[in-house]
Parts: structure tokens; C-alpha cells; sequence
């Protein structure tokens, strides 16, 4: 009897020490366990991270370079390694026809767990107005008088106001530089790699010598090609939506006045031609931008060419010309851009101007000078998808 007692205490003993060796060994196995865990978990959230990359990646270098107006934002869905990453545009701008807000989602699911990362990315094509002024070809760059130039932001607000101000004026040439007068430029200055300059005093950044630019020329949409010819503008009047004419000619006191968003094709060899009192202007009221494509010479004299909503991208001239002169001599003060890579520009008015200029040669003089827009930066030339590398900026990750 004493004897099968003790072996029942004995067996009991044993299982004690089995439970608290099982114990011992699970909270010594425990940690690994969780530091694999743990492991696989970062290293899935990783690869949701870098899915997301890949599909910012991909939505800018596959999706938007063959969508050359970037209204195609619809997003996309695409497995990618062993996860899926999903596009969504944010705030697609289409008004500025080239700045978009992109958020791309990494996702990779293991079992019964989903490992996701977002991304987001302000998306911008580059732009042909990257400065105040530049003359395309081995042509000088004058400027005289009062011609000045530093630059702000629209975006932010009107020129001057709160401090919205910068140095950001640049110019730029393949050719030379020549200043005289009170003219000072408020930014860097280019010159081509054997161009020069014969004032450096009149600069408040930098100097350089290296410029090759080519400038890219304008196509007509196809869709203003096809509209029926309407004439001549020759009376005051309001318009709005897509025309083609053969010209604006106005004089006294007429008046032009374009609601935007409106596109407009100027086929005369006198596209614009303004004199006396008269003038064109963008409405207060536009939710767009004007856009004008002009085939041959504008003479903006009276009050000139005027924008009302004070912001230079709603108000964008597009020279298509092989040979063309462009000169601007109004008294009012004009918020605009111009890009006509065939055409020489005269700046010359009392007014000021704010926005950017882009010619063949450039000639300033006039009292007001060109306040660079640094907002033009995200405006890419019409119709064209291969105009330079697209540039990233405002990436975050939420």
C-alpha cells in the first residue's frame, strides 16, 4: 500500500516538471516567435511601400506621357510583384492642364493579413515659361530704360502684397546680353556658351554662359483647324467658348472681351492689331484660361492686351508662325505668357507686365519691366506630351 503511494507521487512529480519545462521552453520560444512576427509584418509593409513607389512610377512613365493634355485621370489597377498597387488622382487641376495630385496605394496581402502604404505626389509637366524673358537664337537680349525684373507667385496672391516678392526674375539667350539705362535684372542671367554680357553689375544672381536651348514649336489643335473661318473682330463685342477668326482690329474705344475658358485661332497676317483706346480683355468672370494660337504679327497699342482675373496663366499666347513680330506697346498693365519661338518681341509699354515671355530675340525698354509668375512653372506647352521630363514635387506619405 505504502509502496503504490509513493510511485503515484513519483509519476505526479514527473508531470509537474514536464508542465513547467513545456512553460519554461514557450516563454524562452516566445519572442523568437513574435521577432518573426514582427519581421515578416516590416517586411511585408516594406514591399507595400515600394509597390506604391512603383505605381507612382509607373502612372507618370507608362499612363500620363501618352495623354498629352493629362485629362485621362481616371486611375488605374495593375498587379505588380507579388502585390497590386491602385492610382487615384486626388485633385486633378485641369484647368492648369498639367499639375495634378496622384496618390498611388501599395497593397500586399499574406494569408489573411493586408499590408498597405500610400503614397502622394504633386505631378507637374515641365514648363516652357521657366523665366521672365528668353530669346531663342544667337540675338541679343536687350534691355533699356526702366526695364526691370524680380518675380512672386499667383498662386499666393497679386504682385507685392504680404511679401509676395522675389529674385527670381531670370533671363535668358543663346545669344548675348545687352542692358543700358536703369535697367536691372532681379534674378540669374544666361547667356549661349559663347555669348556675352556687357553688364554684370545689373545682375542680382547669378551669371552663366552655356545656354543651348531649343525651343519646341506650337501645333494648332486640330479641333479650332477644323472651325469655320468667322472673320474679322472689328466692333466691341463679348465672346466665349473655341473660334477661329482671321483677326482682332479694333480701334477708338472698342473693346474685346473673352470669358474663358476659350480657345482662339488667329489665321490673319495682322492677327492682332489694337490702336486708340481700344483694347482686349480677358472677364473677371472666366472659370479658364484663354488660350490664343496666333499665325502671324500682333500690335497691341492702345490700352493693350488686359486680363482682368490678375492671373498670368489665364491668359496664354501661342505664336505659330515661321516668321513673326509680336510688340507690345499698351498703357495698361498685362498679366499674361507668350511663347512664340519664331517671332521677335518688343516690350514697350507704359504698363507693367506679369508673367513670362518666350521669343526668337527680345527687346525690352517701357517703364514697367516683367514681374516673372514662378506659378507658370506647371504650364506645359499645348498639345505636347515629350516637352521635358516630368518634374515631382509636395511627395508625402498618408
Amino acid at each position: 500500500m505504502i509502496m503504490r503511494i509513493v510511485c503515484k507521487n513519483r509519476k505526479g512529480f514527473v508531470v509537474v516538471v514536464l508542465f513547467f519545462l513545456i512553460v519554461a521552453i514557450a516563454i524562452a520560444v516566445l519572442p523568437l516567435i513574435m521577432n518573426v512576427a514582427s519581421f515578416h509584418a516590416i517586411n511585408e509593409t516594406e514591399r507595400a511601400f515600394y509597390i506604391a513607389e512603383a505605381g507612382m512610377k509607373y502612372y507618370a512613365q507608362r499612363i500620363l506621357k501618352d495623354d498629352p493634355d493629362w485629362r485621362d485621370n481616371t486611375g488605374i489597377t495593375k498587379d505588380f510583384g507579388e502585390g497590386t498597387f491602385t492610382i487615384s488622382i486626388v485633385s486633378p487641376d485641369l484647368s492648369e492642364r498639367g499639375r495634378i495630385k496622384v496618390r498611388s496605394s501599395g497593397t500586399v496581402i499574406v494569408g489573411a493579413n493586408s499590408f498597405t502604404r500610400i503614397v502622394e505626389q504633386v505631378i507637374t509637366r515641365q514648363s516652357p515659361f521657366q523665366c521672365a524673358a528668353f530669346a531663342d537664337g544667337n540675338l541679343i537680349l536687350g534691355m533699356s530704360g526702366q526695364a526691370r525684373t524680380d518675380s512672386y507667385d499667383s498662386s499666393i496672391g497679386r504682385y507685392n502684397v504680404d511679401g509676395n516678392i522675389g529674385q527670381n526674375g531670370d533671363v535668358g539667350t543663346n545669344g548675348d546680353i545687352s542692358m543700358s539705362g536703369q535697367a536691372y535684372i532681379g534674378g540669374d542671367a544666361s547667356t549661349g556658351s559663347s555669348g556675352t554680357f556687357n553688364d554684370q553689375s545689373r545682375v542680382s544672381g547669378t551669371i552663366t554662359h552655356g545656354n543651348n536651348t531649343t525651343l519646341g514649336l506650337i501645333t494648332v489643335p486640330a479641333g479650332l483647324l477644323s472651325l469655320t473661318n468667322e472673320g474679322t473682330i472689328s466692333s466691341t463685342q463679348t465672346i466665349s467658348g473655341n473660334h477661329k477668326y482671321a483677326s482682332v482690329n479694333l480701334s477708338g474705344q472698342n473693346t474685346l472681351t473673352i470669358v474663358g475658358p476659350s480657345d482662339i485661332y488667329l489665321t490673319g497676317n495682322s492677327a492682332i492689331d489694337l490702336s486708340g483706346d481700344s483694347k482686349v480683355t480677358v472677364s473677371s468672370s472666366s472659370t479658364g484660361p484663354v488660350i490664343m494660337y496666333v499665325d502671324h504679327n500682333v500690335s497691341a497699342g492702345g490700352q493693350g492686351i488686359m486680363n482682368s482675373t490678375y492671373i498670368p496663366s489665364n491668359l496664354q499666347i501661342y505664336g505659330t508662325g515661321t516668321s513673326q513680330t509680336i510688340n507690345l506697346s499698351g498703357q495698361g498693365d498685362m498679366y499674361g505668357a507668350i511663347y512664340a519661338p519664331n517671332a521677335g518681341i518688343t516690350l514697350s509699354g507704359q504698363g507693367a507686365l506679369y508673367g513670362s515671355f518666350v521669343g526668337d530675340n527680345m527687346t525690352m525698354s517701357g517703364q514697367g519691366g516683367i514681374h516673372y509668375d514662378e506659378a507658370l512653372q506647371s504650364i506645359p506647352l499645348p498639345g505636347s506630351g515629350s516637352i521635358g521630363p516630368i518634374s515631382f514635387r509636395d511627395w508625402k506619405e498618408i
